[in-house]
């Protein structure tokens, strides 16, 4: 049996507590001659991850802003430049707004504050993986052998996002607060028989051959909706879909099956 325990904050929006990847792993294995005749066997792998991401990648992405952006331009607006900000101007723990950078170059609508895009949670992820085999080895003949194994896989996997609106610079801003969340299932089993002849004949010639079956199936489930204009809450941990929403905001849904 193992087990391991991974967590490491993200380069980018690390510190902001917007960009991290945990995984929690186990290992157990099982083998033993029953019989000289008869071989049992097996293991379980179960794993858990769970992380939040930002986009890194890209000219518009935080570290292509950041690029871009002129060294002195400040991170955070002055006090005069606040005044002109809506209610949904990204600001850092001491209630400061970011500087948005209007006015400060031409063209600026495509510029924005990196430390704004670090400060909007964009996605939460977390899985559960299950895989178990097990196997049974029948020993007719030295030269003769049957195995018998039984496999089955499980993935569980969630998605959500929030928003409680952005306000990057005069053209690209959004006051609307957003939820979403998916989820889907997915598991496959598969049964396998292999019959092996395996002999060496007057140590000059070797004879392996083989044959054998297998059976698989496999099911996946997914689910998805999202809603817009939602009522304040504290932090993205609270932003379900059917959390405080507002009678006014849109709501979507979407789902499906399929099975082979």
């Amino acid at each position: 049996a193992s087990g391991s325990y991974f967590k490491q904050n993200g380069v980018i929006g690390g510190n902001q507590g917007n960009s991290y990847y945990e995984r929690i792993s186990s290992r157990i294995s099982i083998d033993s001659d029953v019989k000289k005749w008869l071989k049992v066997g097996g293991n379980v792998i179960f794993s858990y991850s769970n992380s939040k991401s930002l986009g890194t990648s890209g000219s518009y992405s935080p570290l292509g802003m950041a690029l871009q952006a002129s060294p002195l331009w400040s991170p955070l607006a002055s006090e005069e430049q606040s005044k002109n900000y809506p209610q949904s101007a990204n600001k850092n723990e001491d209630g400061v707004a970011y500087n948005s950078f209007d006015g400060e170059f031409l063209g600026t609508s495509e510029i924005w504050n990196p430390m704004i895009q670090i400060t909007e949670p964009i996605q939460l992820f977390k899985q559960d993986y299950l895989n178990g085999t097990m196997f049974l080895e029948f020993k007719f003949l030295p030269c003769l052998k049957l195995r018998s194994s039984i496999n089955y896989e499980m993935e569980w996997k969630r998605w959500n996002s929030y928003s409680d609106g952005y306000f990057m610079n005069a053209t690209n801003k959004n006051p609307t607060t957003s939820a979403s969340a998916s989820t889907n299932r997915y598991g496959k089993w598969t049964q396998d028989n292999v019959l092996t002849f395996d002999k060496t004949f007057k140590e000059a010639h070797h004879l392996t051959a083989m044959i054998g079956s297998s059976i698989e199936e496999w099911k996946s489930v997914g689910t998805g909706s999202s809603r817009t204009s939602l009522y304040m809450i504290p932090d993205g941990n609270h932003a379900w879909v059917d959390n405080g929403v507002d009678s006014n905001g849109e709501q979507r849904g979407s789902g499906g099956y399929s099975d082979e």
